[in-house]
């Protein structure tokens, strides 16, 4: 039986996390393979779910890319609904304006989870690649107005515990940060 499935709807990302193999540069060859997954692609994969019989426990929607530069991520969950008992996409929040969480939101998104791996302008910049820390984190306040009373959409913000091995650079004062 299958409980779990996550799907990349989109390889592409708007950030050069100097962590990731796929978009920091350090992996040659992975333009290549960068690319946003069809309407089509996405209704033949959930009809084959629905032809299993039974309803997936979850599906996550999330990867190596950002899901909602996918312009069809909207009607992705909607077609996903039926076949789901619980869908989370997880994203890196610049994309998650009010328009986008608000329509999440309305078509029954269960989970929303937003990974910020870094708090603080400065160090989001030289660990993202890009200085979005602050449409991130507004978009965050923003997100959690519209979703704190609903009664079907959770917003989960995500961030990295302490490595010991300190091979991502992340100790607690990052996390600490995040949680501030």
């Amino acid at each position: 039986r299958l409980l779990t499935l996550v799907v990349e709807p989109s390889s592409v990302c708007n950030l050069s996390c100097w962590f990731c193999d796929l978009h920091s540069g350090r992996w040659g060859k992975a333009e290549q393979f960068k690319g946003k997954m069809t309407l089509d692609t996405w209704k033949l994969l959930m009809s084959q779910i629905r032809d299993l019989g039974y309803p997936l426990e979850q599906l996550q929607i999330h990867g190596n890319g950002e899901p909602l530069l996918n312009k069809n991520i909207v009607e992705m969950v909607m077609l996903a609904k039926p076949i789901a008992k619980k869908i989370r996409l997880t994203t890196n929040g610049i994309n998650l304006t009010p328009k986008m969480t608000w329509k999440l939101r309305d078509i029954g998104i269960d989970e929303i989870w937003v990974s910020i791996d870094i708090a603080g302008e400065l160090v989001y910049k030289h660990f993202k690649g890009k200085n979005s820390y602050q449409k991130v984190e507004r978009n965050i306040f923003c997100a959690a107005s519209l979703i704190e009373h609903s009664d079907h959409t959770s917003l989960i913000i995500k961030y990295p515990i302490p490595d010991p091995q300190k091979s991502y650079g992340i100790d607690n004062l990052f996390g600490d940060s995040v949680i501030e």
